[in-house]
């Protein structure tokens, strides 16, 4: 009986053709339409940044800018984790203090680095960050290259920013110019993928677009209630509870393809990369389906 009400279903919406392509084309639309509203950065908080320095220079300069840095109100300091070695990169190393000590952004001073401020040089910094937080990372900058420049114009000019047939205004400006600080920012957990941003906000996306289909889906009782359907199917040796696990059943299915269509959009039109996470997808896909598909029923 339970496999009765389930063929009933199916074949209720496939000679609707009209619903039949609303079922799948929605969820296409859907996705669209939210991971062009996320991609664009919608809904960004501007709380406290936590940020976590690793500092392979090791110099008063160096420590001179990460205190200068956390004095800004805007940013929270996580602990730090010494340096970098040969089995802890920059990235490994970051992704583990984001993971582990709840860092939004881990900043880099690499070896050297106080010699190349003092040589009125261009410094670099490495800002390592997770991706979902942009403005935390601009503030991030801001903070640093203040922190930079505040060090820098402590520093004695030396004969290396002098220059002849230049005015005192010119070499000061020259000087601040190439005591600037080059930002280096990247997204430790996507670097090598496309829209991570998306991917992130991609299930989501797939939930709150199933909780609504779901919904729908599981209002076809009262549609049937109202039809006389439902009385009929009642009077026959169907029980409520077969009908009830028919209908879960179907609305489960509808959701999991609707999932694996909303997805495979994805994949083909915003780039999310799916192919090495197919067993997971499959799974998720099917336990969110059949949770989703629990809370229509009646």
């Amino acid at each position: 009986m339970i496999e009765t009400v389930f063929q009933i279903s199916v074949l209720r919406l496939w000679n609707s053709k009209q619903e039949l392509l609303l079922t799948f084309a929605v969820p296409i639309l859907f996705f669209s339409i939210f991971a062009m509203i996320f991609s664009r950065g919608v809904g960004e908080g501007t709380a406290q940044v936590k940020v976590s320095f690793i500092d392979d220079d090791r110099t008063e300069i160096s420590a001179a800018v990460i205190r200068s840095t956390c004095e800004q109100p805007d940013i929270e300091r996580v602990t730090g984790v010494g340096k970098t070695t040969d089995q802890w990169p920059i990235d490994a190393l970051a992704r583990t203090v984001i993971s582990r000590f709840g860092a939004g952004v881990v900043v880099h001073i690499p070896a050297g680095f106080s010699q190349q401020l003092s040589r009125a040089q261009s410094p670099s910094i490495t800002v390592l960050n997770e991706g979902t937080d942009p403005i935390g990372r601009q503030i991030v900058h801001a903070g640093l290259t203040q922190a930079v420049a505040s060090q820098f114009s402590q520093m004695p000019a030396g004969p290396s920013v002098s220059f002849a047939g230049t005015s005192t205004l010119g070499v000061a400006a020259e000087r601040r110019q190439r005591g600037q600080v080059q930002l280096e920012s990247r997204n430790v957990f996507a670097s090598n993928k496309h829209h991570p941003k998306i991917a992130m906000y991609a299930a989501g996306i797939a939930v709150m677009f199933l909780l609504f289909s779901a919904n729908g889906a599981g209002a076809s009782l009262l549609e049937e209630r109202e039809a006389g359907t439902l009385d009929r199917l009642l009077n026959s040796q169907l029980s409520v509870s077969q009908l009830l696990i028919g209908k879960w059943l179907y609305i489960t299915t509808l959701g999991f393809l609707q999932l694996l269509a909303m997805f495979a959009w994805g994949q083909i039109a915003f780039r999310v990369e799916l192919a090495g996470h197919v067993p997971g997808l499959l799974i998720m896909s099917l336990a969110s389906s059949a949770a989703s598909a629990s809370f229509a029923m009646p």
